[in-house]
Formats: structure tokens, C-alpha cells, sequence
């Protein structure tokens, strides 16, 4: 669905030469908090501050729906190369000639694949039957549906824990991304009694290698499904939460909101996740990334 054309690049500069360093991040956040126009744009701005000491300081901000954070990543490479090497002739090719348009023009395609039916048939009986929710200990009542507001709670690993993770990951052949949502899911187990869980995650989405360098919103909304034994070792949960996660991405190709329309006809959970103009808000309790 076409929300607005493309608005061009909005670039901002600012004077901040005698702004103190706590005035200058105060500045920062402001500025980094205020929320773009999807309809009017631009959903892409680049705003530089003026520093000291012949010093500028760049902050991008780029809409939520323009880009991921894929996107993210490649747009400041292009900015550090293109920087590095003003005054040169050489242009970068952004994309390989292809956008999101191509992007949306193969999904279509690929959804009437034979593959892509059977990529949704995946989802259809992964997400069907959902587990109850979660008995999770609470300090207060909360609402089914979150409000939207968040934190962030900060915190520190013990040095060379990741060493000893990725021996561990290593040894029972499975990924550390695996061994981290194997622990997630043993401790919202230990908590809530559950032995069936459904985790969220974010899925790059970015399976074929021709739409790599495409900016844009790829990221997907995934699931995984995993079954919490008490009597069980870690380790033999670890190995079958690596083999969900690779079942998962090798299907996360699919909308989810196809999913969603899918699961609607018999679930009056999806029929009010449907209803609500496709916000996906509360169709699941916990996530991981």
C-alpha cells in the first residue's frame, strides 16, 4: 500500500559550537526523539551539527517504514565511503540497479510459487493451536495489550562469558543466537510453569542475494515454537531450539500479516489482531532479539 512518494533527503544543520557537552546531548536526544512524517517526509534526514574545534557530528534519522536496520547499516557505509573518498569519480552502486519494488514484485511472485505455499502452510500450522499466556510473576496488573510504552534496563556480562558460550555453542553444534534463546526460553519456562512457548523475534528477511543492498523495510515478523522439558538438559534443549530457528528462517520469506489473514477464519485472536489495521501488537506476549 502506497502511504506517500518519495520526499527528497532532508538536510539540517546546526550551530552547536557553544553549546556545553550536556547541552549538546540534550540537543542530540531532542532531536533524535522527534518523530518523522511518513506522509509528509522526509523519511530520510540528516542533520549535522557545527562542534568545536572545526568538528561536526552527524545524526541520521531514517522513517521506521523507509528503512531497517539492515538499511541502517548500509547507508552509513555508503556515507563513510563516499566521505572518504570525496572528490573522486567512482560511485558506489547502491542496490545493483534493483528496489523495493522489485523486492515487493518477487514476494508476489514467490507467494504463488509452489515454494511459498508451502512456506505459509508452515506458519499456518506453527502458529495454529497457540499456547496459552504466559503466567509470567507481575508487580502490578497489566493489559492484554502493551501500551506501547518501554525501557531499558542495562547490564553487564562477566568478561569472557562469550568465550565460554561459543565453546559451548561449538560443542553441541548449534549457533550462539541458539544457546541465548534456548536460555531465554528455560528461564520464561522456570517462571511461568509453561512447557509450550511462543517467542517473537525479528527476521532480517533478506534471503535473496539479489535485494542485499536494497534499502528498505524488510524485517519480518517471526515465531518460534519450543517445548520447555524440566526433566531435559540444556544442552538437548539447545540442539532443538537450533533446529526450530533454522526451520523458521528458512521460512521467513512470508507476510505476516498473510499469516495473520490466514489463522483469522478460525482465531478471533487473529481476527482482533487482523482488526486492528494490521497492527500485530499483542499477538504475542514475549519476544527476543
Amino acid at each position: 500500500r502506497l502511504v506517500s512518494d518519495v520526499h527528497p533527503t532532508g538536510l539540517e544543520t546546526y550551530n552547536a559550537e557553544d553549546l556545553s557537552e550536556a547541552e549538546f546531548r540534550e540537543l542530540i536526544v531532542a532531536r533524535a526523539s522527534e518523530i518523522s512524517d511518513l506522509e509528509n517526509g522526509p523519511v530520510f534526514r540528516l542533520l549535522v551539527f557545527h562542534r568545536p574545534d572545526d568538528t561536526d557530528v552527524v545524526l541520521l534519522k531514517i522513517q521506521e517504514m523507509a528503512g531497517d536496520g539492515w538499511s541502517l547499516l548500509m547507508i552509513i557505509q555508503e556515507l563513510l565511503a563516499r566521505y572518504t573518498g570525496f572528490g573522486s569519480a567512482e560511485l558506489l552502486d547502491a542496490g545493483g540497479g534493483k528496489s523495493f519494488d522489485d523486492y515487493l514484485l518477487w514476494q508476489r511472485r514467490f507467494m504463488d510459487s509452489p515454494v511459498g505455499q508451502e512456506s505459509l502452510a508452515f506458519w499456518r500450522q506453527r502458529l495454529a493451536g497457540r499456547p496459552p499466556r504466559l503466567a509470567l510473576p507481575q508487580d502490578r496488573p497489566r493489559k492484554p495489550v502493551p501500551p506501547g510504552r518501554s525501557g531499558v534496563i542495562p547490564f553487564r556480562i562477566a568478561g569472557g562469558f562469550g568465550a565460554e558460550m561459543g565453546s559451548f555453542a561449538k560443542a553441541q553444534g548449534v549457533s550462539d543466537f541458539a544457546v541465548m534463546l534456548a536460555a531465554y526460553a528455560a528461564l520464561l519456562g522456570g517462571y511461568s510453569g509453561a512447557r509450550e512457548l511462543l517467542i517473537h523475534s525479528a527476521g532480517a528477511n533478506r534471503t535473496q542475494r539479489e535485494f542485499e543492498s536494497v534499502v528498505g523495510f524488510f524485517t519480518n515478523l517471526i515465531a518460534y515454537r519450543l517445548s520447555v522439558d524440566p526433566e531435559a538438559s540444556f544442552a538437548r534443549l539447545c540442539r532443538a531450539t537450533q533446529e526450530e530457528v533454522q526451520a523458521v528462517l528458512s521460512n521467513q520469506a512470508v507476510p505476516t500479516q498473510q499469516v495473520i489473514a490466514e489463522l483469522a477464519e478460525n482465531d478471533e485472536v487473529y481476527r482482533a489482531v487482523r482488526a486492528r489495521a494490521d497492527d500485530s501488537t499483542g499477538l504475542f506476549q514475549v519476544g527476543f532479539s
